[in-house]
C-alpha cells in the first residue's frame, strides 16, 4: 500500500507540476504558446475535484490521536482501491490527502515562478510587435483560474448534516489547512509585488518603459508580469461578482 500511495503522489506531482513547469518555462523563453491548453489546467481541475471531495465528506489528513500529528509512514499508506481512478479514489482520506498535498506544491512552484518574474527580472521585452500576444492573453487567464479554483475552497457546504453551512476549507485537518494557508501567503505576497509595481511604473513610467535604439517601445519585464497578475486577479474578481449577482 505504501508503495502504491508513493506512486499515486509520483504521477500527480508529474502531471501536474513537472511537466507544467517545462512547458510553462519553454513558453516564456519562446514567447509562444505550445499548448492551447494551460499548463495549469490539470493542476486545477484535480483540485476542484478534491474541493468536491471534501465537501462531500472527504477527511484529508485525519488524526488518529489529538496528542500527535500523522507520521510519514502513515501518511504514505494507501486505500486498496488507489489503483482504480483517480476521481474515484479521492473518497478515500489517503489519496485525497496525497492529491492535495500535491497539488498545493504546484501551485507554489507557480507562485515562486511568478514572484522572481516580478522580484528579479531579467530584462525588457520588446512590443513593437503582437509577438507572444496570445500567450499573454492565456496567462491571464490561467492566473484567473487558480485564483477562481482556491475560491471554492472558502465556499460552503451543507453535506455533513450540520445545523448551518460549513466553509469547504474548514473541513480540512490542521495539515491540510497548512498547505492551504502557504499557498495563499505565497499568492497574497506575488499579488502584493505586483501592485506595487504598477504603482512605481504610475509614479515613474520612464523607469520601466524605455525607448531602444530602433524607436521601438520595450516593456520591462516586471510590469509585464505585475499586470498579467494582476489583470487575472480582477477577472477572477469579475467572475465571483456575476456568480453572487445572479
Amino acid at each position: 500500500e505504501a508503495v502504491t500511495i508513493s506512486f499515486l503522489k509520483d504521477i500527480i506531482s508529474l502531471c501536474v507540476e513537472k511537466i507544467p513547469s517545462v512547458l510553462r518555462r519553454a513558453e516564456l523563453i519562446t514567447r509562444e504558446a505550445i499548448s492551447s491548453n494551460s499548463p495549469a489546467k490539470t493542476l486545477c481541475d484535480l483540485l476542484e475535484s478534491c474541493c468536491d471531495s471534501v465537501a462531500t465528506g472527504g477527511q484529508p489528513w485525519k488524526r488518529t490521536s489529538e496528542s500527535r500529528s500523522p507520521t510519514l509512514n502513515e501518511r504514505n499508506e494507501a486505500d486498496p482501491t488507489v489503483h482504480a481512478t483517480l476521481n474515484q479514489n479521492l473518497s478515500s482520506p489517503k489519496a485525497l490527502a496525497c492529491a492535495l498535498e500535491c497539488c498545493f506544491a504546484a501551485m507554489d512552484v507557480i507562485w515562486d515562478l511568478a514572484s522572481g518574474q516580478i522580484l528579479e527580472p531579467e530584462g525588457s521585452i520588446g512590443i513593437e510587435s503582437c509577438a507572444g500576444t496570445n500567450l499573454n492573453i492565456r496567462r491571464v487567464d490561467e492566473v484567473a483560474q487558480l485564483f477562481k479554483t482556491l475560491y471554492r475552497y472558502f465556499g460552503s457546504t451543507d453535506s455533513h448534516g450540520s445545523q448551518e453551512p460549513m466553509v469547504i476549507a474548514a473541513l480540512l485537518s490542521s495539515r491540510g489547512k497548512h498547505f492551504l494557508c502557504a499557498t495563499l501567503e505565497k499568492m497574497t505576497n506575488v499579488l502584493a509585488s505586483s501592485i506595487s509595481v504598477i504603482i512605481s511604473n504610475l509614479s515613474t513610467p520612464i523607469r520601466y518603459l524605455q525607448i531602444s535604439e530602433n524607436s521601438s517601445f520595450a516593456l520591462d519585464e516586471s510590469l509585464r508580469e505585475s499586470l498579467i497578475f494582476f489583470v487575472g486577479w480582477l477577472r477572477s474578481i469579475e467572475h465571483n461578482t456575476a456568480k453572487f449577482d445572479n
